[in-house]
């Protein structure tokens, strides 16, 4: 994993949502976990993601204080988390560290 600006992480989701990209959305923390497998962009703006979950669900990350890392199927160990085949993706993360999203694509 590494860290990109907010700037370069809000690119790489505005290319996915003008190619409406599927994405895989997971997030977790330790009361809680999420997974969308069929989810994809709707609108990228600075201050907030909104995600289309599979379905007719929809989440909105708000990226004031987020964190930003590149991700990659090699950041994670095998067998370590059942995630889906990916090719690069972005980890949001917050000061707090409680709760922490993986945006895959």
């Amino acid at each position: 994993m590494t860290e990109i600006s907010k700037a370069d992480a809000l690119k790489i989701a505005s290319r996915w949502e003008q190619e409406r990209q599927p994405i895989f959305i997971f997030c977790f923390s330790s009361a809680v976990v999420l997974s969308s497998k069929n989810g994809r962009i709707a609108l990228c703006l600075d201050e907030c993601l909104d995600l289309l979950l599979a379905g007719e669900g929809e989440l909105r990350i708000f990226t004031a204080g987020a964190i930003f890392s590149t991700v990659a199927p090699e950041d994670f160990p095998l067998n370590s988390v059942h995630l889906p085949t990916f090719k690069n993706g972005l980890r949001v993360d917050f000061q707090s560290k409680q709760m922490q999203w993986l945006l895959l694509a």
